[in-house]
This record gives C-alpha cells, sequence and structure tokens, in this order.
C-alpha cells in the first residue's frame, strides 16, 4: 500500500537532492529529508485513526531521487527500448551526454521520475519509428543517440565497412 501524504513536504526540500548541489547544499537536503520523514509521521498520525496504522507493519519513506538514480531509470527505458528494435536487429549507441540530458528532462521534483517513458518515447522511440517508416534506418542498422546543445540528435550511424578479402596463396604445382 502506497500513500502520497507528507509528499508535499519532500518536494519542497528533498527534490534537488543529487542534481549538481555541492557538498554543503547536500548535507543540508539530507538534513532536510531527515526533518521532512518526522513531518510526515505527524501527518501519517493526524489523518489516519491508531487502529489503521497499528495494522501496518512499517512505514518507508524513500529518499528523493539522485541525479545518478534517474540516469539508471533511463536506462532501463532505453533497454526496453532496445529489446523491441532487437526484433529489427537495429541497435542503439546511447552517449553518455544523451544519457545525462535525458536524465534531466525524464525528472520533475513533483513527479520524481514518471516522466522517463515519456521523455525516451518522445525524443527517441518516435523520432527513430519515424526514421524506420522513412526508411532511413533499415534492420542490422545502429542508431547513434548524442546530445546536441540542449537536445538529443538521433542518427543513423555510418556503416562499418568490410575489410577486403583477403587474396589465397596459389597452389603449387607438383
Amino acid at each position: 500500500m502506497t500513500s502520497n501524504i507528507g509528499a508535499d513536504k519532500l518536494t519542497e526540500k528533498a527534490a534537488p537532492l543529487g542534481f549538481s548541489l555541492s557538498n554543503n547544499e547536500m548535507d543540508k537536503a539530507a538534513r532536510d529529508f531527515e526533518d521532512a520523514k518526522e513531518d510526515i509521521m505527524d501527518d501519517l498520525k493526524t489523518n489516519f485513526r491508531p487502529e489503521f496504522l497499528n495494522r501496518i507493519d512499517k512505514v518507508i519513506i524513500f529518499d528523493a531521487l539522485t541525479h545518478d538514480n534517474v540516469k539508471e531509470i533511463v536506462k532501463l527505458q532505453v533497454d526496453r527500448l532496445q529489446s523491441r528494435l532487437d526484433q529489427k536487429k537495429i541497435k542503439i549507441n546511447l552517449t553518455e551526454g544523451a544519457l545525462d540530458n535525458l536524465a534531466e528532462v525524464s525528472y520533475d521534483p513533483e513527479y520524481g521520475a514518471r516522466p522517463a517513458r515519456r521523455t525516451i518515447q518522445e525524443h527517441v522511440e518516435d523520432v527513430i519509428t519515424q526514421m524506420i517508416l522513412d526508411g532511413k534506418i533499415k534492420e542490422g542498422d545502429m542508431v547513434n543517440v548524442a546530445k546536441k546543445g540542449d537536445s538529443i540528435e538521433i542518427k543513423k550511424a555510418p556503416a562499418k565497412k568490410k575489410a577486403p578479402a583477403k587474396k589465397k596463396p596459389a597452389a603449387k604445382k607438383a
């Protein structure tokens, strides 16, 4: 069972945790998170009767997502897309810059990383789908997903050149 009781307290104070903060700011955000947890426990006691709370085995208040957490979520979403593209033998090459960009766009202080799936769909999947429909990407191709400025650029990777076939030495006549 989950509840959003107290989510507003976490959103206000702990949401920036891990997103380009200095060590002092990270420490303050962590302290704010601990204070918010206490406030949330008070909210639970205010909103639910003791008889109900006594039936709950454990109350868990999750830490705010860090940038690395969101990057992992984005990787999972891209992996899901990759598994669907495997049927067409199309590979995705996601650069670190693109991953960072997609993670930043996928995070919302109010909703956490919930927008990640839509972000990948809008910025990566829809573009690749259109390229397939337009014949720009075919079976066996690789697609490069890279950061360009503040956005994502998707291009078909250059085809690998085949090494020239080695000539067999001529057979000796006896």
